[in-house]
């Protein structure tokens, strides 16, 4: 690889925002990418910058066959891949280097830009119109690390749990838009109940699975003006102190029972001194135990929290849809800024993806933006396509829907 000359960064090459020419806000990336190169100072041995670091990862993210250091520099010399760099090759072990030394978190400012003019879906369900832009789905997956890893390793399987080479990925997602809206990394010693609590937003409505519950959570989203639609585990103590009338509606929906009061902690675990509900509701997958949910919201109408965590099951997904169809499975780096700065590279990605598609992420518009960013389409080739796609899509969903609503009345 050549070396630029001492004080002096190679010239940049057109970037891969070329491609994507033709959508409103796409042009408005290029200068922050442009100033990817301007966050560090010049070094003589310095041979890869930021920008080249983001637009090689971005569009390998986009070819589903590049998930490794060794293909990254192979897919670097392609002529598609390589005019948009300023090298005409990217040196695995450069890569790996300036991963682990390149700061991840001048990436944020690049999703808040994209995600400030994404569209808005509709909810399924026009009863949570008024509060559908505050709900975030809350939730943690895993991902395999390429080696032992120690910061990383996570124990699972109780008490037979063994260490495992994996990093767990936090993920705070918009139901409005149907993407990510902030992610935090998780090692050895950390939970989700943690990485839920130092990113708290007020008024937003956050939903969550049992096991993301803690008393320490809680109190933090209590404390930040936020509110909660958390799914409880029958251990949790909760003690009533008064029952709210069921409404018609709230039993059409499978509403059990709606109670005010506050829960009970241990020696160990203070409960926050916080007024709260517990609204129980019938479980057609297991009618032996019905979802027992907690709310901090005092005002919705029962049945309406449990639509909202009903919602809960998009961020599940969205997991599967960048494992599965993304193949966005395992690390390409061994530092915590190096998976940190690759699960931001999906982020965007995937927030680019919907921007210019006007969809939520899927399967036939990763594959689109796969051969538009390789060159080989323009979206206007592949435009009726999608659309197309996307009315059948709908229309599954909405036979979908009409035979559950056939099955419960019937039931």
């Amino acid at each position: 690889m050549d070396q630029a000359p001492p004080g002096e960064s190679p010239p940049r090459k057109p970037s891969l925002l070329r491609h994507l020419a033709g959508r409103k806000y796409i042009k408005q990336l290029e200068p922050f990418i442009a100033g990817l190169r301007r966050c560090h100072a010049p070094h003589g041995n310095r041979l890869l910058y930021y920008d080249d670091v983001l637009t090689i990862l971005l569009l390998g993210f986009f070819n589903p066959c590049i998930r490794s250091l060794r293909k990254f520099e192979l897919h670097s010399q392609v002529p598609g891949v390589n005019e948009c760099l300023s090298h005409h090759r990217v040196c695995r072990s450069t890569l790996s280097d300036a991963l682990r030394v390149l700061d991840p978190q001048l990436l944020r400012p690049l999703v808040g830009e994209l995600r400030a003019h994404l569209p808005r879906h509709a909810p399924l369900e026009p009863d949570l119109e008024e509060i559908y832009d505050k709900i975030i789905a809350f939730d943690g997956s895993y991902f395999k690390v390429p080696a032992q890893v120690f910061w990383a390793l996570q124990e699972r399987g109780g008490g037979k749990a063994k260490p495992g080479r994996q990093v767990g990925l936090d993920l705070h997602f918009c139901l409005a838009t149907g993407t990510p809206e902030g992610i935090s990394l998780g090692g050895a010693g950390s939970s989700e109940a943690q990485a839920l609590a130092a990113h708290v937003q007020a008024e937003a409505i956050y939903v969550a699975d049992r096991g993301t519950f803690s008393f320490e959570a809680l109190r933090a989203i209590v404390q930040g003006q936020g509110h909660v639609v958390w799914r409880l585990k029958e251990v949790i103590g909760f003690r009533c102190q008064r029952e709210n009338p069921l409404t018609d509606q709230d039993r059409a929906h499978g509403v059990l029972s709606d109670r005010v009061g506050v829960l009970t902690g241990s020696a160990r675990h203070l409960a926050p001194d916080v007024p709260v509900r517990e609204i129980r509701i019938a479980n057609p997958d297991d009618p032996a135990h019905p979802l027992r949910l907690l709310t901090n919201r005092l005002d919705l109408p029962a049945y309406i929290i449990g639509l909202i965590y009903r919602r809960r099951w998009e961020i599940e997904l969205f997991f599967r849809w960048l494992k599965v169809h993304a193949h966005f499975k395992h690390m390409i780096s061994h530092s915590p800024r190096g998976m940190e700065t690759w699960f931001y590279v999906a982020v965007i990605g995937t927030l680019l993806m919907s921007l210019y598609t006007g969809q939520r992420p899927n399967t036939y518009n990763f594959v689109a933006m796969e051969l538009i960013l390789s060159g080989q389409a323009r979206y206007e080739d592949l435009a009726a396509g999608l659309e197309r796609l996307a009315r059948e899509r709908d229309r599954a969903r909405q036979r979908y829907a009409q035979r559950k609503a056939a099955q419960k009345k019937e039931a």
